[in-house]
């Protein structure tokens, strides 16, 4: 063809012939007789929104999704509250047009439903669905999720339709430590603990390992089960061995406190609290004797703490050789250091190019062309 056009341009110049080119006129634009997703401004704020442009009706059957283009992979979560946040407005001509909110993993072959908008709400409304422990089940098993808004009508109408912004998937925990023994199994070690613990080891051949019970009537630590050097549990045991905390890396913020509950009690050995800083032994934090009943404490760490440090808590435990004691425990260890991370953020003050479009209603389709982004597929 452009071999052709050469030649035919070629032989108008040499005999002097006139050329006309003639515009052919763009079809003119035929309102949608469906709605469609789109960004729309609604009130000065980018949304995205499931509506109709001049007021047309949209027909029946009308079946318009929206997903999300790359999956997600909830695999990495670590913390116990994990969650998806948006906002959501309604207004509809009755149940008959609705709008679903769901979920699949890439390997399921349907959608699961974690809400269906059939009845206008107040405005915006706020949703959060918990991913862990919601009635959906336990989410961070998948590793290529998809979410999408799925608008269906089985009737006619004029009504504006679903409106949503902000839609967030993130996850809000401790980079610290918070444990209380409970979720372990009984005589784990440190390295059994999740996340796990470490220990300095010294010399003899107690460890530290998790208890459920004391003897003689002695209260233990907390609730539950809890860690110890018992020795007597495990009579002919010497210890000389700290169990060590998760170390924490890199701190940004030294305003930081150590909490535990604690119990000790014995004649001829040491119950002592220690910082780990950055490889070694540094500041000497508490030290308890014989006890009778649990205690609980809250040490400030800011003094002994520099921004970049890592840092581990050491519980350190000795009996003396041949002597017969009884225990050092603890039990609720918190240190926070809060944390949350966003797997997914979109608050549509842009374009659609995190999303995929999928429209299966009657009429034409029409994407405004702020909302044209990177969009992956159209379909009808």
């Amino acid at each position: 063809m452009k071999k052709l056009f050469i030649l035919a341009l070629v032989l108008c110049v040499a005999s002097a012939s006139a050329i006309t080119v003639t515009k052919v006129a763009k079809a003119p634009f035929t309102p949608p007789t469906n709605a469609y997703w789109q960004i729309i401004d609604d009130g000065g704020d980018d949304v995205l929104a499931c509506v109709l442009e001049g007021g047309t009706t949209y027909g029946d059957g009308d079946d318009c999704r929206v997903y999300n283009t790359s999956t997600l992979d909830f695999t990495g979560v670590t913390a116990d509250t994990f969650n998806c946040d948006f906002q959501i407005s309604l207004v509809n001509d009755g149940p008959g047009d609705h709008c679903l909110f769901q979920m699949r993993d890439a390997d399921d072959s349907s959608w699961t439903t974690f809400e269906d908008f059939d009845a206008d709400t107040a405005g915006y409304e706020g949703r959060s669905y918990d991913l862990i422990g919601g009635a959906w089940g336990d989410w961070t098993v998948y590793d290529d999720v998809y979410m999408r808004f799925r608008w269906i009508s089985d009737d006619s109408g004029t009504s504006d339709g679903v409106r949503v912004n902000d839609v967030d998937i993130y996850e809000i925990g401790n980079a610290g430590v918070d444990e209380d023994f409970d979720d372990e199994d009984l005589n784990d070690g440190v390295e059994d603990l999740d996340p796990p613990w470490w220990e300095e080891f010294y010399s003899g051949n107690g460890h530290w390992l998790v208890d459920n019970s004391l003897n003689y009537g002695y209260t233990p630590p907390g609730s539950g089960q809890f860690f110890s050097c018992d020795d007597d549990q495990y009579i002919g045991n010497n210890y000389d061995v700290a169990a060590m905390t998760p170390e924490v890396l890199d701190i940004d913020d030294t305003d930081l406190n150590i909490e535990y509950d604690y119990v000790s009690h014995g004649y001829s050995f040491s119950a002592e609290v220690w910082t780990w800083i950055n490889g070694g032994w540094e500041d000497f934090l508490a030290s308890y004797g014989n006890m009778s009943s649990p205690s609980h404490a809250d040490i400030d760490l800011s003094p002994y703490l520099s921004v970049g440090d890592d840092f581990s808590i050491g519980f350190y435990y000795y009996t003396t050789p041949g002597y017969w004691d009884y225990w050092f425990c603890i039990d609720n260890v918190e240190l926070d250091i809060p944390f949350e991370d966003t797997l997914f953020f979109d608050d549509f003050e842009g374009d659609l190019s995190l999303w995929t479009v999928v429209d299966q209603g009657s009429g034409n389709i029409n994407i405004q062309s702020e909302s044209l982004g990177v969009i992956k597929g159209m379909y009808r």
